[in-house]
């Protein structure tokens, strides 16, 4: 009777050293996960900085393009036109 309580007594404190390995290595797994998604985290807020540079890049392309067609219907089309128009007005 008392070599089974003995045992039982192991098993019980064997078991407690198990549970205790046990809910160290998911508090390991959980810091690992934690680095993992502030990794992940990192890596997206690189990429969304690479992307409104590259955005913004094409926006200023863009409106360098628009501005340079403004000033080529302002100084180049628009007086081709009117100088045509007033030459039509004045045959009349």
């Amino acid at each position: 009777m008392w070599r089974k309580k003995q045992e039982d007594y192991q098993r019980v404190q064997t078991i407690i050293k198990e549970i205790a390995e046990v809910k160290n290595q998911l508090s390991q797994l959980n810091l690992f996960w934690l680095d993992e998604q502030r990794r992940i985290i990192e890596q997206l807020k690189e990429e969304i900085l690479a992307f409104n540079k590259e955005k913004k890049m094409r926006k200023n392309v863009q409106k360098g393009k628009l501005e340079g067609r403004i000033h080529q219907l302002e100084y180049e089309i628009l007086p081709e036109k009117y100088q045509r128009y007033e030459a039509i007005g004045k045959m009349f």
